[in-house]
C-alpha cells in the first residue's frame, strides 16, 4: 500500500508532463473577418445577424419594458415585472439587460457589416442597399436605447481589442444626430419597395426619421418628413382596425403596418414573441392562444374610456366563455379578470406554442404616421387646419 501510495503521484506527474503535447489542437477551419467578407452570400449573411437580435428584443423585453411604464396596461405582480409600472427599480432590474445587450447586439453586427462591405465583390446596387439596412437597423437600435436610457455609449466601428470595450456615453441629442445620419443614408439607398418581408424600404426610413425627429423635439423637420410618407401614398389605413391584428391577413395588412418583427407558428423555427400567452387570461386556452399565462391586462378605466361605438374598444374586453362554455366575467376580488381588461390584439388559436404564433409585433404603423404629422405640425406652427 506505501509503494502504492508513491507510485500513483508519480504516474499523475508523468501525465501531466508529456500529456500537454496532446493538448494541442490543430486548427482545420475557422473564419475571421478578412476571410469572411468576401462574396455576396457573406454579406447577405451578415445583414441577417444584423436583424438576428431584433426576435430577441421584442420576445418579450421589447414590450415589456416600455408598455408597463405607460398608462394603459399593467402585468401581475409576479418577478418584478410590476416595478416598471410602479418605476420603483434600479440598473439590477433583470428586464433592463437583455433590453440593452440585444440592442448592442444588433448594433455591433451591423458595424462589422458595415467595416467590412469595402471587400466584398457583389453587385453594386445591392451593396450599397446592404448598407442601408445595416444602418436602418443600427438607427433602430440606437433608437430603442435612447429613448429608455437617454445618454448612452455611441459606437460607430467594431469592437477590435480589449481597449475598445469601454467608451463614455454620448449626450442624447448626439445620439439622435447619429441616428438621423444613418437614417438619412437609409432613405437615400434603400430601394422603393421589396418582395422580402421584415425588409424596410426607402419610405419606412422616411417614417422613423418623423418619429425620430418628433423624440429629439426638431418639429418642422418631423412634420415635414410624416407629410413625405403620406403624400406618398405607399402606405393607408386599413378599413377594419380588428382585422388589422388578424394574423392570417399579415400580408394584406401591410398596408398601414410600415415595419414589424416578423413571427411564425410554423414549428421548429426560431422562437417569437409570447405577447399572446401574457394578455390571455387564465383558463382561456386554446381559445386565444394554445397557451395562456393571464400576465398583463389593460387597466379598466382605459377600457372605459372608448365611446362604444369605437372598433378599438373590440379589440380588449371583460369577460369570455372559456372552452367549457362557462362564463368568466369581472366576478370577485382576485378573479381572473377582475377589474380589469384583457387585450385580444395578439390572438393566435392556430399557435403551436406560447412562443410559436404567427403575429407579428409592428414596430411603426401609418397610424403613427398621422399622429406624429398631426403632433409636429402642432407643435411647430400651432393648432393649424392641417394638424
Amino acid at each position: 500500500m506505501k509503494n502504492l501510495k508513491i507510485f500513483t503521484p508519480f504516474i499523475i506527474g508523468l501525465s501531466i508532463i508529456f500529456g500537454c503535447s496532446d493538448l494541442k489542437e490543430q486548427p482545420f477551419s475557422f473564419f475571421s473577418p478578412d476571410q469572411f467578407y468576401k462574396t455576396s452570400s457573406d454579406a447577405e449573411a451578415a445583414l441577417n445577424a444584423v436583424y438576428g437580435p431584433l426576435n430577441g428584443l421584442y420576445g418579450r423585453e421589447g414590450w415589456q419594458v416600455p408598455d408597463y411604464s405607460a398608462d394603459q396596461m399593467f402585468p401581475r405582480a409576479v418577478v418584478s415585472r410590476d416595478l416598471l409600472t410602479t418605476f420603483n427599480y434600479d440598473a439590477t432590474l433583470a428586464f433592463l439587460g437583455p433590453y440593452w445587450s440585444n440592442c448592442y447586439s444588433g448594433i455591433s453586427n451591423a458595424n462589422a457589416l458595415l467595416a467590412n462591405m469595402a471587400s466584398v465583390n457583389m453587385d453594386a446596387t445591392r451593396k450599397k442597399q446592404i448598407e442601408a439596412e445595416a444602418k436602418f437597423m443600427r438607427a433602430l437600435y440606437y433608437f430603442h436605447l435612447a429613448k429608455n436610457f437617454g445618454d448612452v455609449p455611441v459606437r460607430k466601428l467594431p469592437v477590435l481589442g480589449v481597449n475598445d470595450t469601454e467608451i463614455a456615453k454620448s449626450p442624447v441629442k448626439d445620439v439622435y444626430k447619429f441616428i438621423i445620419e444613418d437614417l438619412l443614408f437609409a432613405e437615400a439607398n434603400l430601394p422603393a419597395s421589396t418582395s422580402v418581408k421584415g425588409r424596410p424600404i426607402n419610405m419606412t426610413a422616411t417614417a422613423l426619421l418623423a418619429k425620430i425627429y418628433l423624440y429629439n423635439e426638431e418639429y418642422a423637420n418631423a412634420s415635414s418628413y410624416a407629410k413625405k410618407a403620406i403624400d406618398s401614398k405607399v402606405y393607408d389605413l386599413m378599413p377594419d382596425v380588428v382585422s388589422l391584428w388578424d394574423p392570417n391577413k399579415e400580408d394584406a395588412n401591410r398596408k398601414e403596418m410600415i415595419f414589424a418583427v416578423e413571427y411564425t407558428r410554423v414549428p421548429n423555427t426560431r422562437a417569437g414573441m409570447d405577447i399572446a400567452a401574457f394578455n390571455a387570461p387564465a383558463g382561456s386556452a386554446p381559445k386565444f392562444c394554445p397557451v395562456v399565462y393571464g400576465s398583463q391586462f389593460a387597466y379598466i378605466n382605459f377600457y372605459k374610456s372608448f365611446d362604444s361605438n369605437d372598433l378599438r374598444k373590440k379589440l380588449m374586453d371583460t369577460s369570455f366563455v372559456d372552452p367549457k362554455g362557462v362564463y368568466v366575467g369581472q366576478g370577485k376580488p382576485g378573479g381572473v379578470i377582475y377589474d380589469r381588461a384583457f387585450i385580444r390584439k395578439y390572438e393566435d388559436p392556430q399557435g403551436t406554442g406560447a412562443n410559436q404564433l404567427e403575429n407579428n409585433f409592428p414596430i411603426l404603423r401609418y397610424a403613427d404616421v398621422l399622429l406624429i404629422h398631426a403632433e409636429a405640425e402642432a407643435r411647430s406652427k400651432g393648432v393649424t387646419a392641417d394638424a
